[in-house]
């Protein structure tokens, strides 16, 4: 039901998602949501997680630090 109404309410179909704290649960359930609603997924995380979702494009970084992040980025343009 939940995603029926996430589905009206846009259409993000080969969007590109950037995740932070994607290895917790939370950011777990975040990215297969998104996965499910055709999003191309980045999943950004301090650690990688035990159990990845096929189609997320995985990427350890700590945004706490600047040049992490910038780094990152240029993953994400890149995939």
């Amino acid at each position: 039901m939940i995603m029926s109404k996430i589905e009206d309410f846009f259409d993000i179909n080969q969007k590109v998602v950037v995740i932070t704290g994607a290895s917790g649960q939370l950011g777990r359930l975040m990215c297969s949501t998104y996965v499910s609603l055709g999003a191309r997924v980045i999943a950004w995380d301090v650690e990688y997680p035990k159990e990845r979702i096929e189609s997320v494009v995985y990427v350890k970084v700590d945004i706490g630090n600047k040049f992490s992040v910038d780094e990152a980025m240029y993953k994400v343009f890149d995939s």
